[in-house]
């Protein structure tokens, strides 16, 4: 047998045991209550979708990226009748439009464009702001990265862990760089549900 059919194989029972693992612990997640595109610059169009509770504590979904999308699967991290669930695609990304465009994106253009995000409501000022004000009044911080991950390594973990000194780091032992694996699924949802309201 191909080492690339042993990798395709590899993979597939990867997703298929992340799948049976954590099947008992997503929650159902709800539809999309509200599907919007949102102009953010003269060329680009972001997709975002609200979903649970209209009243519930905002939780702001960043997927990964570039490239990444947003997937109906991701709202299952929270429970609907306490949060107000907030998924969106990034700049040439998902539904985005348009669609592997290269112009106007980069680093800063990628967190520019979810300013607009502020005016409809959706989302909060900048995350390590957000994230070192929710901790002085006295809001938990959990973050949770992957022990093998090598586009996200611990160490930048570690950094934001330091700067953020009462916040929780998990480190999730033997997980690599994705988000579908059973040990991150497994995290998440536990962070999750030590924040719940």
């Amino acid at each position: 047998m191909s080492v690339r059919r042993l990798a395709i194989i590899s993979i597939l029972l990867s997703l298929l045991a992340a799948g049976v693992a954590c099947a008992q612990d997503e929650l159902p997640g709800g539809p999309a209550l509200r599907l919007r595109i949102l102009k953010v610059s003269d060329l680009h169009e972001i997709y975002y979708e609200q979903s649970g509770n209209p009243q519930g504590k905002p939780i702001f979904f960043l997927h990964g990226g570039p490239g990444g999308s947003t997937s109906p699967a991701q709202r299952r991290y929270y429970d609907p009748k306490k949060f107000r669930i907030v998924l969106h695609d990034q700049r040439s990304a998902g539904r985005s439009r348009p669609f592997a465009e290269i112009r106007q994106v980069g680093p800063h253009r990628l967190l520019a464009h979810r300013e607009p995000l502020h005016g409809e409501g959706l989302l909060p000022e900048g995350r390590t702001a957000l994230a070192r004000r929710r901790e002085a009044q006295g809001h938990p911080t959990i973050i949770v990265n992957r022990q093998y991950d090598v586009i996200c390594p611990p160490r930048t973990a570690h950094l934001l862990h330091r700067a953020l000194p009462k916040s929780k780091l998990w480190i999730i032992e033997a997980a690599g760089h994705s988000g579908s694996e059973p040990g991150m699924m497994a995290g998440l949802v536990r962070a999750v549900r030590e924040l719940e309201p």
